[in-house]
C-alpha cells in the first residue's frame, strides 16, 4: 500500500516523503518539488533523490538544499547538479559536500562553486578538488579557499600561484 503522490504536496511531513517510491518521487515536477517544506525534504533517500528529474531539480531552494540529510545528497547525479539553481547551491553544508560524489561535484559550472558557502568549502575532499581545473578552482572567491583548506592536506592548491 504504497502512498501516490497528492496532487497538493504542501502538506507532506519528512515521514510522507521517506515513504515515496523511487518511482512516485521521479513523477514529482518542478512546480511540486518547489511546494515541499523544506523540513519534508529531510525524508528524502539518495535513491530518491536519484530518482528526481533534472527538471524537478530547478526549482530547489537553498533552504530545501539544507534539509537533505548528507546520504541524500549522495543521490545526486552529474545531470541534476549541473542544473542545480545558483541560489540552491548556497544550501550546501560541509557534511552534504562532503558526500556529493566526485562525478555529480564535477559537473558544478564555476558560477555555482563561488556561491558554496565558507561552511561547505570546508567539506570539500582532495578527490573532488583534484577534479577542477584551474579556471574553476579560480572560482572561488579570493581568501574563501585559504579559509577553508587545510594546506597539509591541500598542498596542490595552496601552492597555486
Amino acid at each position: 500500500d504504497e502512498l501516490q503522490l497528492p496532487a497538493d504536496v504542501s502538506d507532506l511531513n519528512a515521514d510522507d516523503v521517506a515513504s515515496l517510491t523511487p518511482e512516485v518521487v521521479s513523477e514529482l515536477s518542478a512546480d511540486q518539488l518547489r511546494d515541499l517544506p523544506p523540513d519534508a525534504l529531510q525524508g528524502f533517500t539518495a535513491e530518491q533523490v536519484s530518482a528526481l528529474s533534472t527538471d524537478a531539480v530547478t526549482a530547489f531552494t537553498q533552504n530545501q538544499i539544507k534539509q537533505l540529510s548528507p546520504e541524500a545528497v549522495s543521490g545526486l547525479s552529474k545531470a541534476q547538479v549541473s542544473e542545480l539553481p545558483i541560489k540552491a547551491v548556497k544550501g550546501f553544508t560541509a557534511d552534504q559536500v562532503e558526500q556529493l560524489p566526485k562525478r555529480s561535484f564535477k559537473a558544478l559550472e564555476p558560477v555555482q562553486l563561488a556561491k558554496l558557502s565558507k561552511d561547505a568549502v570546508t567539506g570539500l575532499t582532495t578527490g573532488q578538488l583534484k577534479t577542477l581545473s584551474g579556471d574553476e578552482l579560480a572560482a572561488f572567491k579570493p581568501g574563501r579557499i585559504e579559509f577553508a583548506l587545510d594546506c597539509d592536506k591541500f598542498k596542490f592548491i595552496c601552492s597555486l600561484p
